[in-house]
């Protein structure tokens, strides 16, 4: 049983047998004492209350954000295995493997995205700095929009990376297009001109982006990440609050306010 409820289950009986126990000390002339016991039977349930009411909101808003990064933990690991097929596809592949590959990166990305999106809208202060970071990383990497200072994303075997409007226009030759909020999706017939038109240039350009947007992913899910290292902190807080709450209680059954 929480300690709010419990409180609120005992206050109106404490405050009744503060009463009685008034009645009979002020009848022995300690009138000073009994005050003092009338005052702390009435001050400490509500103290109690309020103070657990405190905590109990602050590690349920604790536990909701640390929900969150798990989830968006996840959806960062599958944005790296989806850009680590691409990366990896042979200059062999067929069109149907190629577009299925990308197909799975952009919803990956989209994923991602709409997932740390999400986590900084429902954080506040410096809780909201390392997924806002996610978001401008992505965003980056992605489709080379976005600001801040980049996570790092490597560079591809044979090819420099591709970054800002150069990345934006060779995806956009490609048939990826970025909407609005960032998200992104495929033109399949604009792919399939590129591909026709040189085949080996957009294997080898869809190739490095797989690259880039996997190590930019696995160095958000590393230790001390923009993901990792929030998820430490935050556990360390909920452990904290845990014992605040145990305190608490223990405080609550020293009253007489538990049973």
């Amino acid at each position: 049983m929480s300690i709010q409820s419990v409180v609120s289950a005992r206050t109106t009986g404490t405050t009744a047998t503060s009463a009685s126990a008034d009645t009979s000390t002020a009848r022995s002339g300690t009138s000073t004492a009994s005050s003092s016991t009338t005052a702390l039977s009435r001050t400490v349930p509500v103290s109690l209350q309020q103070t657990g009411t405190r905590v109990q909101t602050q590690l349920s808003a604790t536990q909701s954000l640390i929900s969150g990064l798990g989830q968006l933990k996840s959806r960062m690991a599958e944005l790296q295995s989806g850009a680590q097929s691409l990366g990896q596809l042979p200059a062999s592949a067929s069109s149907t493997d190629l577009k299925a590959a990308l197909n799975r990166m952009i919803s990956s990305v989209n994923a991602g995205l709409a997932s740390a999106k999400a986590t900084a809208a429902a954080a506040s202060g410096s809780d909201a700095a390392g997924p806002r970071r996610v978001v401008a990383d992505l965003s980056r990497a992605t489709m080379g929009t976005g600001t801040g200072t980049s996570t790092g994303t490597g560079t591809a075997t044979g090819s420099s990376n591709l970054s800002g409007t150069a990345l934006q226009d060779a995806l956009r030759r490609l048939g990826v297009k970025a909407a609005a909020d960032g998200s992104l999706s495929l033109d399949n017939s604009k792919l399939d001109a590129a591909l026709a038109s040189d085949r080996s240039g957009a294997l080898s350009t869809l190739g490095n982006w797989g690259h880039q947007v996997a190590q930019l992913a696995g160095n958000e899910l590393a230790s001390g990440g923009h993901i990792a290292a929030p998820l430490d902190s935050l556990g360390q807080r909920a452990s904290e609050l845990k014992l605040q709450q145990n305190a608490l209680a223990a405080l609550a059954k020293r009253y007489g306010l538990t049973g």
